[in-house]
């Protein structure tokens, strides 16, 4: 791997994503300030180790504090490492307290600080001058009281007298304490403008350090949104890369054995059916034949359209064969093979760890976080996938809860990870079930899946009837029921054989609305969108507003919200998908 090279970027940014993602909601250590964030990462070109960077707002013992609690967590954070990013090794990881923050709000302060010095010395220099006045007022009516008793007692000559050498020594006075004042006021002022004037240049000073260190903040955003840009894409590349070479593996898997089977039914009909029409298309095109074909000729053609049908097919196993290998090589390999496939591999068949769902089963990913049904959710879809004799489940929950919504998306993971052989999906309820001619409905729906709405009504007989015709050996169907919990239980009672049938039972009672708001999430992240605090918020009030636990209706209110975001970013040429909080009203 090059030191410089997309690669490399690539993983350091998404390793620095994962890691802000793990300290902000994975670790629990009280000494980790929530105020934490991982401004870069440097990921050695070896994958062996990892220089991450993080600000923490708050003083040195709470950065010393957060330091050491990351520390302590380096393990478990390198197992999150591991678990979430595929990588050929899984680095060390080395954490730096970057200043830059500190450096910002540090110079903020001392601007404050400046800036309060000044107008504390300001409101000094006023209450001075007051005090001086009140002083001057005070002494003249002093004096002005005393002459007036020494007058009286005296002489009207000594009076004169004593009065005019008193007031040449007054005046005298007055003229020294006048020149003292002038010069102590002219020193005062000289001292207050060289003050302000080195204020001035302080806070001038700091204005500029606080605006380079913003300066520099700001930097380092762009650095970091546009590294986690470059990571979402990278990782979205990646995803479709792997789904798409999962999809042409699969392709090829379903090509070779319908080829298989169309060569098994054209042997047995060339030699039963001899001068009888033959068969070239199972599903959707037929092309008669005479009948008066010899039995050699119709073995000759059939041998010669499924050597033809063979090759094709051996053709695309091998081109996928070819791309999963690809796919597979070391970083510096598929570099020089001009990126055809990421060296980061997935296979979305399998959960990236025990208690998680596949990639492939992206549409129960929402429900996941539900406090007291995700893990039984998680638990049971596992289970199917490990043992997919045993498919059909029952999803019980108080009515109106619109459990048919996560039927149908259970159906659509079954069919992503190959427990069901085709996309049909029926849905339909419990009364319009106990009319229908089930063996038509059930040979339409071969191989698909039937999920019963309002379950619970579903006539004993008529379930019965239902257990055998989507058995393997008959129709291959699998069946979701949701309903109410107790009339379920109820029409277990009534079909004790049919109750075996499913084992597999999910409880979704007791969904409060922090569950329907991480369902919520789940499905714009699922979409493609994103959100902030405040959307969260509203939809928070959205829900409190609705019947509790709707999963219906609020996924119809999200689907109504994002198609508002679309309309409106289309009439701005835009294509981005952010929603806002006037997206729900």
């Amino acid at each position: 791997m090059r030191k410089n090279s997309v690669k490399n970027t690539r993983v350091n940014g998404e390793v620095q994503r994962v890691l802000a993602e793990i300290i902000r909601g994975g670790l629990k250590d009280p000494r980790i300030s929530p105020w934490t964030s991982v401004v870069a990462v440097e990921v050695a070109p070896d994958l062996k180790s990892c220089k991450a960077w993080i600000s923490v707002l708050g003083d040195e013992e709470v950065r010393k504090s957060t330091l050491q609690g990351l520390k302590s967590a380096e393990g478990f954070i390198r197992r999150e490492l591991a678990r979430t990013i595929n990588l050929r090794n899984t680095p060390d990881i080395t954490f730096v307290m970057d200043q830059s923050i500190e450096y910002g709000v540090n110079m903020s302060h001392k601007i404050d600080e400046v800036i309060a010095a000044d107008e504390q010395a300001q409101k000094a220099e006023e209450e001075a001058t007051k005090r001086a006045e009140e002083n001057r007022k005070r002494a003249e009516e002093e004096a002005k009281k005393k002459a007036e008793a020494e007058a009286k007692k005296k002489a009207e000559e000594e009076a004169r007298k004593k009065a005019e050498a008193e007031a040449k020594k007054k005046a005298e006075e007055e003229a020294r304490k006048k020149a003292e004042a002038e010069a102590k006021k002219k020193a005062e002022e000289e001292a207050r403008k060289k003050a302000e004037e080195d204020a001035k240049k302080a806070a001038e000073e700091a204005r500029k350090k606080a605006e380079e260190a913003m300066r520099i903040l700001e930097e380092a955003k762009k650095a970091e949104e546009a590294a986690l840009k470059a990571a979402e894409e990278a990782r979205k590349k990646a995803e479709a890369d792997a789904k798409k070479a999962a999809e042409e593996a699969a392709k090829a898997k379903a090509e070779e054995e319908k080829r298989k089977k169309a060569e098994a039914e054209a042997k047995k009909k060339a030699e039963a059916e001899a001068k009888k029409k033959a068969e070239e298309e199972a599903k959707k095109k037929a092309a008669e034949e005479l009948a008066a074909k010899a039995e050699e000729e119709a073995r000759k053609k059939a041998a010669e359209e499924a050597a033809k049908a063979e090759a094709e097919a051996k053709a695309k196993a091998e081109e996928a064969r070819k791309i999963l290998e690809a796919a597979k090589k070391a970083e510096e390999e598929a570099l020089k093979a001009a990126e055809q496939a990421d060296s980061i591999q997935i296979d979305l068949t399998q959960p990236a760890e025990e208690g998680k769902l596949p990639l492939a089963a992206s549409y129960l990913e929402k429900y996941t976080k539900m406090e007291k049904t995700g893990k039984s959710l998680v638990d049971t879809f596992n289970a199917i996938t490990v043992n997919q004799e045993n498919r059909n489940v029952c999803m019980m929950g108080d009515h109106g809860f619109g459990l048919t919504s996560v039927g149908e998306d259970f159906a659509r993971s079954f069919y992503d990870m190959g427990i069901c052989k085709a996309k049909t999906i029926a849905k339909i309820k419990a009364q319009a079930l106990n009319k229908v001619k089930l063996a038509d409905a059930m040979s339409k729906l071969a191989g698909g899946c039937m999920v019963v709405e309002n379950a619970g009504l579903i006539a004993p007989d008529k379930l019965t009837e239902l257990m055998k015709l989507t058995a393997k050996d008959a129709n291959d169907v699998v069946v979701i029921l949701t309903g109410a919990t107790e009339s379920i239980n109820r029409l277990f009672g009534a079909t004790g054989d049919a109750k075996d049938k499913f084992t597999h039972q999910i409880n979704m009672e007791g969904i409060s609305t922090q569950d329907m708001l991480a369902i919520a999430k789940g499905y714009f992240k699922q979409q493609g969108f994103k959100t902030d605090d405040s959307v969260e918020g509203t939809v928070k009030n959205l829900l409190m507003a609705m019947e509790s636990g709707n999963i219906d209706r609020m996924l119809k209110a999200c689907d109504e919200a994002m198609l508002k975001c679309d309309d409106r970013e289309k009439a701005k040429g835009s294509s981005r998908k952010y929603l806002l909080s006037e997206d729900f009203k």
